[in-house]
């Protein structure tokens, strides 16, 4: 799993629990964050996380060509660094390119809507692909059925591609996605604290405690 995060105060807090293994961010996730996509290559660099995923900017082959380039050249790019860039016609070319020129660039196809796009793109070479779970949901499109679709199809032409959730608003949906047939989600902090916060689980904490402390008055 990993955290839709560029900061790593936010990492480190969950880290810890072996559950989460790096983070994704976008544009919109850095814009809020107030953070640069440099700042974060340099706050990771050296730090737990196996892998930080970044997204490629531009909308024509050639700006997102560039920006790849860009990227590549600054001081922070190293292995653990996976790109994103869309799936769309010129986002398929650019991963076919990256991916044909260097196989062990980590890619990960994003804004992926449907089945339709998940196949193109594993076809294309993508290590992961990204379904917007929430906002499919948002617009009458069952994000499971594509999910599982596009799943049998990797898994019927043994291609490596590996599933990722993305763009959650519950906790229900993330564990929906993983039971559809997801290998991994990315989620926000606040769906993180949502899944370990319960009162009931609380509860039972205080009242272990309260028992042991008159276990031991006796």
């Amino acid at each position: 799993m990993l955290i839709d995060s560029g900061n790593i105060d936010i990492f480190n807090l969950y880290e810890g629990t072996g559950i989460f293994k790096g983070i994704t961010t976008n544009p919109s996730i850095l814009l809020k964050e107030k953070l640069q996509r440099e700042t974060v290559l340099q706050m990771f660099k050296g730090k737990g996380a196996e892998i930080i995923f970044v997204q490629i900017e531009g909308k024509s082959l050639a700006e997102m060509e560039k920006d790849f380039q860009d990227l590549k050249d600054s001081k922070y790019f190293n292995e653990r660094v996976g790109i994103k860039i869309p799936v769309n016609l010129e986002g398929l070319k650019l991963i076919s390119k990256i991916k044909s020129e260097n196989p062990k660039q980590i890619v990960l196809g994003t804004a992926v809507y449907s089945a339709n796009q998940g196949i193109l793109a594993a076809q294309a070479g993508c290590d992961f692909l990204a379904f917007y779970v929430n906002r499919m949901e948002n617009n009458h499109i069952d994000p499971y059925e594509e999910i599982k679709a596009t799943k049998q199809y990797i898994d019927s032409q043994n291609l490596k591609t590996k599933i990722m959730g993305a763009s959650f608003k519950n906790t229900k949906q993330v564990t929906k996605t993983l039971s559809a047939g997801a290998d991994t989600v990315t989620i926000p902090p606040e769906i993180v604290h949502s899944m370990l916060s319960n009162p009931l689980v609380e509860a039972a904490i205080d009242k272990f405690v309260g028992d042991s402390v008159k276990l031991k008055e006796k």
